[in-house]
């Protein structure tokens, strides 16, 4: 795996501005931060307060190593958002990163999701380098609503970056994955989307 890729995935702290743009959507115009009230949810495992680091899921069990989580630092204090990346060293090896944001309710969150998973498609030139461009991609099917792309070619190392975004009711999601390998990829895009799904209000 590129180390120039490992290296950019791991130490950004936003990746694509999305999380500044999910505030502007839910706090409205002005600048009056809105809040995000929680709520309980079903699910396993079960949680009672469905908050954005709550939803962020355990990957041990695909092979994925948790390595950093928190809260994104273009986000105000007030938007219920969280980050996570991950890493995998055993074959096949993976990099992945999970951005999840509570929104105050499904219209806002659909908004949200109309509004940004178009912007996904310009990947940020400071995380896979100013080359990378991405194109449509097979989307997994899973969530209220779902959209996917993928770099229109690998790098020097043979890696693909997968992103998907998702709407699990008001909570909006963007998942990055690098791997060499669609098939696998898919696999694991489906397993962290269902984790997902599972946690979310």
């Amino acid at each position: 795996m590129s180390p120039r890729v490992v290296a950019r995935l791991l130490a950004a702290t936003v990746v694509t501005g999305a999380f500044s743009a999910i505030g502007a959507v839910a706090c409205g115009s002005d600048d009056t931060p809105g809040t995000v009230a929680n709520v309980t949810v079903t699910g396993s495992p079960a949680v009672t307060t469905a908050t954005a680091a709550e939803i962020i899921p355990k990957l041990d069990d695909l092979g994925l190593t948790l390595v950093q989580q928190g809260k994104p630092a273009a986000v105000t204090s007030s938007q219920d958002a969280a980050i996570a990346q991950y890493q995998k060293t055993s074959a096949p090896a993976m990099l992945a990163r999970v951005e999840v944001s509570v929104l105050p309710d499904v219209p806002t969150a659909t908004t949200t999701f109309g509004t940004l998973s178009e912007a996904l498609r310009n990947i940020p030139p400071d995380l896979f380098g100013v080359a990378a461009t991405q194109i449509d991609n097979t989307s997994t099917g899973i969530g209220d609503q779902s959209r996917a792309f993928i770099t229109a070619k690998p790098d020097g190392q043979g890696n693909y970056v997968f992103t998907d975004s998702y709407r699990f009711g008001r909570t909006f999601v963007i998942t990055y994955l690098v791997a060499k390998n669609p098939d696998d990829a898919l696999k694991t895009r489906k397993a962290i989307a269902e984790k997902v799904k599972a946690r979310a209000p």
